[in-house]
């Protein structure tokens, strides 16, 4: 069981972001929090993330 999880910059190359979340529900103490932080709307969006994507 965790206190805290913290995402940088990270949430929006994650394929399956639902699976993810259920993961931090599922991990985190009653009372727990998620730190996250994204760049931006349109980042995802940009050749370097759709690249950074690909497999």
């Amino acid at each position: 069981m965790s206190n805290c999880v913290v995402v940088y910059d990270a949430f929006h190359h994650i394929p399956n972001q639902r699976a993810l979340l259920a993961e931090m529900y599922r991990i985190l103490r009653p009372r727990g929090m998620v730190v996250m932080a994204e760049p931006g709307i349109d980042h995802a969006h940009t050749p370097a993330s759709i690249a950074a994507l690909s497999p």
